[in-house]
């Protein structure tokens, strides 16, 4: 009787155990990304494990497993200090009277994206600038209407989940579609305003990191972005499905490299994707931006039937004074 007894428990301990020790692997397997792939995929689930080592704290407590606990709370600490600058780093809202740009990207799902959602979505936001990512002839001819209103205009599409486009209210001054990284995928690049208020925009989609090749020519259409981005004397912004979160080391490398900033810094956690599995929700669609440019709003918008949200970016450029 007696055993039958604490069978139970002995059952229920050894489950919370296993969940400290799968939940402890993969924050600290997170911080080794740079020598293994599948290392790098554990980096990006920093707020999840925070919830489920808050859950597992909680619970190890109220069965006095205190030295289970006590590792619960080490991996809990390590994993807020990770997430905490996406609440805390965030620049102040810029002074004075500047011309404010929305830009907005979505990647609208080639095979399974929902037309009349994203049609609604952009018609709702009202974007200056707006980017679709994988977006072929047949996502073109849907959204024939809605685009009326871009006369302006720079597309590659594609039959893979690789088309872009650039559409905008305002003229550029010129804009290329760009082959960079090693993969012949496109991006593009366009100059905006005139000598005081010039702004660089650059909107990209590297390959997802589904294996030990596909990470590396990730990281390298990364390591090539940052080059770019270098490359210009006018503040840039740059929008895109990127494919790595805000945890991961070749983000942090992506952003030391090209000297940029992350405008989700300070304004919470801002998670696009995959959007029909809300545990597992990541961030990997990301506005950056370089010095001279301003963040009024980060916004994820609402569902448009695509694996990914919406991002939706308010932002003007530091005037410079001309003699």
């Amino acid at each position: 009787m007696k055993n039958r007894f604490f069978e139970p428990r002995l059952r229920l301990s050894g489950l919370f155990g296993a969940a400290v020790f799968v939940a402890g692997v993969g924050t600290v397997l997170g911080f080794l990304g740079r020598f293994y792939w599948l290392f790098d995929l554990a980096s990006h689930f920093r707020v999840q494990y925070c919830a489920l080592f808050m859950v597992l704290l909680l619970t190890l407590c109220v069965a006095r497993k205190w030295r289970l606990a006590l590792f619960a709370l080490a991996m809990l600490l390590i994993n807020v200090l990770c997430v905490a600058p996406l609440f805390f780093n965030g620049s102040s809202e810029p002074e004075g009277t500047h011309t404010v740009y929305r830009a907005m990207l979505i990647n609208v799902n080639t095979q399974f994206g929902d037309s009349n959602s994203v049609r609604r979505e952009i018609l709702r936001a009202e974007p200056d600038l707006l980017v679709l990512e994988e977006i072929n002839e047949e996502w073109m001819a849907e959204l024939k209407d809605v685009l009326t209103d871009f006369p302006h205009r720079k597309i590659r599409l594609r039959d893979d989940n690789f088309g872009i486009g650039l559409f905008g209210r305002h003229m550029w001054k010129d804009a290329d579609v760009l082959y960079g990284g090693g993969v012949l995928l496109p991006s593009i690049c366009a100059t905006y305003g005139d000598e005081s208020e010039s702004f660089v925009l650059i909107t990209t989609h590297p390959v997802p990191p589904g294996s030990r090749r596909m990470s590396e020519y990730r990281n390298k259409q990364l390591a090539w972005l940052a080059d770019l981005v270098r490359h210009f004397k006018e503040p840039v912004i740059v929008l895109g499905d990127l494919n790595v979160s805000p945890f991961s080391h070749y983000f942090h490398k992506l952003l030391k490299d090209g000297r940029l900033e992350d405008s989700a810094e300070g304004r919470g956690y801002k998670p696009t994707w995959p959007s029909f599995m809300w545990p597992l929700l990541i961030p990997i669609d990301h506005c950056l931006h370089t010095k001279g440019i301003s963040i009024h709003r980060h916004e994820i918008g609402n569902q448009v039937g695509s694996d990914h949200y919406p991002v939706i970016i308010d932002f003007s450029v530091d005037r410079v004074r001309v003699d």
